[in-house]
């Protein structure tokens, strides 16, 4: 049996399109990027046979394919941001009508002109302008420096001579020894009150009624005659100069607590005195036996002094000079003594001289005993000094100490001082 031929038509359906993934932005593309992928397709095209009356019109062809490339490069191109706008200032019109009265006025302001120097301004100007380039003058300059020094010496003498108590100027004092020793100032002199003829004579009184008794019997006084009382010049240790007697007193019992001489005077100021010596040297050894205690060196003394029998007799004379030899003798023992740290008794030789100096001495108190007055005052504080300077000797010979040298010293330093202030007494009396 002859098979029928059979034909079977199939009608396939379209290729279904293919999805592409698309990329992740990431953070550094910019938004321009990202708007421009997101509006192409993601739909893969199909490529089938294509049938269009323009595939045979070349220049149709290229029409389209200029449009789509210019839409191409139109999507990509970036959007540039624009400018922030600036705001410009402001100007305001100047009106140039209104004008103050303060920058517009109608008078005309003053003007100072200088004068000209003249010519004697331009020559003194020119003069001191070549002084200023020539420097100061060597001359001047030392001229300058020398009145700066003698300035300052001047000063540091007067402040020297306020803490030591001597007098300003010692050519002006009336004793004066060639070493510049002042004795009594011209201010002590007149501070000192004035004595009575009774008060300045020294010896004892006359036994005759007066002047009337003399005339009458016809008789002419004795011619008087003229005795000389020897000096001593001693270096005194000046503790210090106080304003009135409680500050001296307190300081003579300072030194009465450290076991040291003293000793007070009050006729130049309340002056308060540690020790006496014969030298300047031995008055700087003795102030080496005095730690911690500041103390000046005083000459005190002068030349013989000269007086009249009138003033003072022939025994009182004799009784002063006896009374220096003592004080002198009795002051270098002292000192000598106290330079050794532990001292020892005085020499068979030595003792024998004290001791006749001291019989000597011992004769002449009587007149001491009729002096009045002021005199009759100071002549029984030697007398008083003296014999306790003598007892602390002796005391010193029979157990040797340094306490009763400064004993002795005590002693010698108020036996000093009382014989000033009877030498003061007669030089008034010879004066006057």
């Amino acid at each position: 049996m002859q098979s029928k031929a059979r034909m079977t038509i199939r009608f396939e359906s379209p290729a279904k399109p293919k999805l592409t993934t698309v990329p992740i932005v990431q953070p550094g593309e910019s938004k321009e990027k990202l708007a421009i992928d997101n509006s192409e397709t993601a739909i893969e095209p199909s490529f089938t046979t294509w049938n269009s009356p323009y595939q045979d019109d070349i220049h149709a062809l290229e029409e389209i394919i200029r449009r789509s490339d210019t839409a191409r490069n139109a999507e990509k191109t970036v959007r540039k941001p624009q400018p922030i706008p600036v705001p410009l200032p402001v100007l305001k019109d100047i009106v140039y009508d209104e004008l103050t009265e303060e920058r517009w006025s109608r008078t005309v302001p003053e003007i100072e002109i200088e004068e000209e120097p003249s010519a004697k301004w331009y020559q003194r100007q020119h003069e001191a302008s070549n002084l200023s380039e020539e420097g100061p003058s060597w001359s001047r300059v030392f001229l300058s420096v020398a009145a700066a020094v003698a300035t300052g010496a001047l000063f540091g003498y007067m402040v020297l001579s306020l803490f030591t108590g001597e007098p300003l100027f010692p050519g002006k004092s009336d004793v004066d020894s060639g070493e510049q020793i002042p004795v009594l100032s011209t201010h002590e002199q007149s501070a000192s009150p004035p004595t009575s003829a009774g008060s300045t004579k020294l010896p004892e009184k006359s036994s005759t009624s007066g002047s009337g008794s003399t005339d009458q019997t016809g008789n002419e006084p004795p011619a008087s005659t003229t005795g000389q009382v020897s000096s001593d010049v001693y270096f005194m240790l000046q503790y210090g100069v106080f304003q009135n007697e409680d500050s001296m007193q307190a300081a003579v019992k300072q030194l009465e607590d450290l076991g040291l001489a003293y000793a007070s005077d009050t006729t130049d100021g309340y002056r308060v005195f540690a020790g006496a010596a014969r030298s300047r040297d031995e008055a700087e050894l003795l102030a080496a036996q005095m730690p911690d205690t500041e103390v000046y060196i005083k000459p005190v003394g002068g030349d013989p002094l000269t007086v009249s029998s009138d003033a003072l007799s022939e025994e009182g004379i004799e009784f002063l000079n006896e009374s220096a030899k003592l004080t002198r003798m009795l002051a270098q023992y002292s000192g000598v003594g106290l330079q050794d740290k532990h001292p020892r008794k005085l020499g068979t030789q030595e003792l024998s001289e004290l001791q006749e100096t001291h019989q000597r001495w011992l004769k002449t108190l009587t007149t001491a005993d009729k002096w009045n007055g002021e005199a009759a005052k100071d002549g029984n504080s030697i007398v008083k000094a003296l014999n306790s300077a003598i007892a602390s000797m002796t005391e010193f010979n029979r157990k040797p100490s340094r306490y009763h040298l400064w004993s002795v010293q005590s002693g010698v330093m108020q036996a000093l001082l009382a014989d000033r202030h009877v030498r003061l007494v007669l030089q008034q009396a010879a004066e006057g």
